[in-house]
């Protein structure tokens, strides 16, 4: 491996590591109710399906649960 792609990858790592986070801070922004309802929807619907993925049924049944209880409180 060269300086030049090893120094990509880590950049590329970075911008991953970085994306990664402000995922969470926005669910977990969602989660505490802090957003406004399109935003709070949004953030869940990417959580429940980062869940999915991952296999975490359970939970990401509780984050449905929870999206279609913000969904029918606002309408």
């Amino acid at each position: 491996m060269t300086t030049a792609t090893a120094r990509r990858d880590i950049h590329v790592s970075i911008a991953d590591t970085r994306a990664r986070l402000d995922q969470a801070a926005m669910e977990g922004a969602a989660l505490r109710g802090e957003l406004g309802i399109d935003a709070q929807l949004i953030a869940l619907s990417a959580y429940y399906q980062e869940l999915r993925l991952k296999g975490q049924h359970d939970a990401a049944a509780a984050v449905k649960a929870e999206a279609k209880r913000i969904y029918e409180e606002t309408r």
